[in-house]
């Protein structure tokens, strides 16, 4: 009986082994063959051959379509679109009581209407931030301060150096305390960069702060699904379809936000377009002018079709057309004043003539 189970526990010792000899080479081979490989082999390769794609390649809707009832939408693929409504309120504050109440049980209305995703995106303008430019104001100075101290310290710890030019321990550490002064001073002046460049954005945008404009837009989109179907539509077929559905659903949300004393209108493709520069170039965006913004080529950042340099053509060709116009008009002018000149030149040598012959 003890000779079966030593038998027996030198079996289960014998497995045991195995099993954990099994483990260790398996790690072994996955370490070996799995990870050091690829780690390997990215460590060979050369990202410089790669081709390089900007990152606004990935983010870019297909196209800016006005439809033919003046809404704009956002085209991505051939089978979803984007449409939205800009809404303005009103002065809740001030309202009576009465007037809130309507207001607040419109809301909710307007809220039990929401059957898909909506985003809402909102704009400000002319906002009274004097609280926050003072705040950054103070906060400029105080860097300006840190850095006179950190230029100070430098220059002391410079002569430093120079007096103890001769004890090598003690002209290691003022070098190494130089050091990282410089690199402070680095830190410290960047931060004094940007607070002031703060300080000038706040300044600009906060312009004509006595006249504050918020609006707000709603997005909403429709995906056609051509399973929906019993034939396929074309092209055409389907933005119509994208169109009406769209608009559908503005007048859907439009009209419940009404009901709360909100005006509204749909986004045209021009007011996409006017968006999309806000929301990129919040700067500029009050400063240039729509048609100005189709004669360039941003708008390339933001789709990838070419029916918006289509229209920018389409204007410059305007444009073209009238400068040629212009430039005909001043060569007939100056066709006729020369001929005028050559005429009067012809008369006056006539009555010489006739002078002479009397």
């Amino acid at each position: 009986m003890n000779v079966v189970n030593s038998i027996s526990n030198y079996g289960m010792l014998i497995i045991f082994t195995l099993i954990v000899l099994g483990i260790c080479v398996a790690g072994a081979y996955f370490y070996f063959v799995k990870i050091k490989k690829v780690n390997s082999a990215e460590e060979n390769v050369n990202y410089s051959n790669f081709i390089r794609t900007d990152v606004n390649e990935f983010v870019k809707f297909d196209d800016i379509i006005q439809g033919q009832s003046g809404m704009g939408m956002i085209a991505i693929g051939n089978n979803t679109f984007i449409g939205g409504i800009e809404v303005n309120g009103y002065n809740f504050s001030a309202a009576s009581a009465s007037d809130r109440e309507r207001t607040m049980h419109n809301a909710i209305a307007f809220f039990n209407t929401i059957e898909s995703p909506i985003q809402m995106c909102q704009n400000v303008q002319n906002i009274d931030i004097s609280q926050n430019i003072q705040d950054m104001r103070e906060r400029a100075q105080e860097l300006e301060i840190k850095v006179i101290n950190v230029q100070t310290d430098i220059k002391i710890a410079v002569e430093n150096m120079k007096r103890f030019a001769s004890n090598d321990e003690l002209f290691s550490k003022e070098e190494k305390r130089v050091e990282k002064l410089i690199h402070t001073m680095s830190s410290l002046e960047w931060q004094l960069s940007e607070a002031k460049e703060m300080v000038h954005y706040m300044e600009y945008v906060s312009d004509a702060s006595f006249n504050t404009k918020k609006t707000n837009q709603l997005i909403f989109s429709y995906t056609y699904n051509p399973d929906e179907d019993l034939e396929e539509l074309s092209d055409e077929e389907i933005l119509l379809r994208a169109e009406a559905e769209l608009k559908n659903l503005a007048d859907i949300y439009g009209g419940s936000l009404e009901n709360t004393g909100c005006t509204w209108k749909v986004i045209t493709a021009d007011g996409f377009t006017d968006l999309l520069r806000r929301h990129f170039h919040p700067i500029t965006s009050d400063e240039v002018r729509l048609d100005d913004l189709l004669n360039s080529s941003y708008k390339s950042l933001y789709v990838t079709t070419d029916s918006i340099e289509e229209i920018a053509k389409e204007k410059r060709g305007e444009i073209e057309f009238e400068r040629e116009m212009l430039e005909l008009e001043e060569r007939l002018r100056e066709n006729e004043e020369a001929a005028n000149r050559k005429h009067a030149k012809v008369v006056e040598e006539v009555e010489q003539i006739a002078g002479a012959a009397v």
